[in-house]
């Protein structure tokens, strides 16, 4: 288990690393468009040479620009899945699944509302995704299509087709989280009152 533990920090290293290079990649485009240099020559002789208001100011500004990208990159290593989570300049190992975009909150709830983890059969699984992916559809920005890709630990893809897709959708509409009756009512037995002092 150690080699397969140090492979995966090996993966997370290689991620931090990318993620830092990303970083100074925004910290150049933001100087060279605020002052026509790039970050080396600031790293280098700026403090030599820009007033220190300034210098302190775009220093400010790269330390607080967060690269507001989102990854989730995923595989096998020895047949064991890993999926690492980048995002606010951050690298999470995740354990059971990931979700990014604008309809995350939605997503994660969902999943962990159905308590997904890697043991669920696979079944199981696919409906969750698909259950969390229709439910996040009510945040602003995430569109109604829907694909399903399977990656096997062999490499092997597999693509779930429309039948799949429509199956899906009718478990959803009979099993997803339906709307509460506005008719329901709690009859008075079910409250206390209260003696405010």
């Amino acid at each position: 288990m150690l080699p397969l533990l140090q492979k995966m920090g090996d993966v997370s290293k290689a991620l931090r690393k990318a993620l830092g290079e990303h970083k100074r990649t925004l910290a150049d485009a933001h100087l060279q468009a605020k002052l026509g240099i790039s970050y080396g020559e600031f790293q280098n002789s700026g403090k030599g040479w820009i007033p220190d208001d300034v210098f302190r100011e775009m220093l400010w500004e790269i330390r607080n620009q967060t690269a507001r990208d989102e990854l989730i990159v995923s595989g096998f290593i020895k047949a064991v899945p890993y999926i690492f989570k980048l995002s606010n300049d951050g690298v999470v190992t995740c354990h059971d699944f990931a979700v990014i975009g604008s309809g995350a909150y939605l997503g994660e709830a969902s999943l962990f509302q159905r308590s997904q983890n890697s043991n669920d059969p696979f079944n199981k699984t696919i409906y969750q995704v698909y259950e969390a992916k229709r439910l996040a559809e009510r945040a602003e920005g995430v569109g109604e299509k829907t694909q399903l890709i399977v990656v096997w630990h062999n490499g092997k893809r597999q693509l779930v087709n429309d039948s799949g897709i429509m199956l899906l959708r009718s478990n959803f509409v009979k099993i997803s989280p339906q709307p509460v009756n506005e008719k329901m009512v709690l009859p008075k037995e079910a409250f206390d009152t209260l003696l405010v002092e």
